[in-house]
């Protein structure tokens, strides 16, 4: 994904101008207009908002650069007025990005760090290493208000599957049961937002079961919400990359 929208919605149909066709030929609901307000940002995962200041989580190819974490800080145009980038080779090839309690939390492939902001854009500082030695793989964040860290950990591809290596492979994909892999990945695990330091053993198994939650947040005084991938590599085909 290289392009980057903000989402503006009006308090009545009534009081919306005549726009244009929606960029990249989206379909909004009615009351919703679309703006592109950068471009060129590379392969981007997920987004936090404060204020003006956009925070946007990295991914990069096996032999590319990393790109660290994407700050960018609008203008009354909506348009950057200034960009940074920060934690470079340390925050990226996670997913979860998020701002709560004056600080910023971002998840690498392998840990969740913690960053105090103040007034500018970028923070001081190498960040606080928060919760580290997960699985290597995608990890969205939320927070339930009450001083629990959410985290989320894929299950890995078709390996999340469990399957069973005895099964002939002309025949239908049968799991393992229990799954060993449910262990460390393919679940959700609550931690404390406040302590630095933690290992996965720290956390509590907080819903397993799954292959990846590709995002999550909470509502407040409801319950985690999330959107999930699903499994992979569950039918036999021609292709020999299944």
């Amino acid at each position: 994904m290289t392009k980057m929208m903000l989402l503006a919605c009006a308090l009545g149909a009534a009081t919306l101008p005549a726009i244009a066709a929606e960029p990249d030929g989206l379909t909004l609901p009615k009351g919703f207009h679309a703006e592109v307000v950068a471009e060129g940002l590379g392969p981007i995962r997920h987004m936090a908002l404060r204020g003006h200041d956009i925070y946007i989580s990295t991914r990069h190819g096996r032999d590319a650069p990393s790109a660290g974490i994407i700050a960018l800080r609008l203008g009354a145009d909506h348009k950057p007025m200034q960009t940074e980038k920060f934690a470079i080779g340390k925050v990226d090839q996670g997913t979860g990005i998020a701002v709560h309690n004056g600080a910023l939390y971002a998840a690498s492939g392998t840990a969740v760090y913690r960053f105090a902001l103040d007034d500018m854009l970028v923070p001081k500082g190498d960040g606080e290493l928060i919760v580290d030695g997960l699985a290597a793989t995608n990890h969205p964040i939320a927070f339930d208000g009450k001083g629990g860290l959410y985290v989320g950990i894929d299950g890995g591809g078709g390996a999340a599957n469990c399957p069973d290596p005895a099964t002939p492979k002309d025949a239908k994909p049968k799991g393992l049961m229990p799954c060993p892999l449910l262990e460390t990945r393919g679940g959700v695990w609550k931690f404390d937002e406040a302590k630095a330091g933690q290992k996965l053993a720290d956390g509590e198994k907080f819903a397993t079961g799954y292959r990846n939650m590709s995002a999550m947040d909470f509502k407040p005084g409801d319950a985690l919400y999330g959107a999930w991938h699903g499994r992979d590599a569950t039918a036999r085909s021609a292709d020999p990359g299944r």
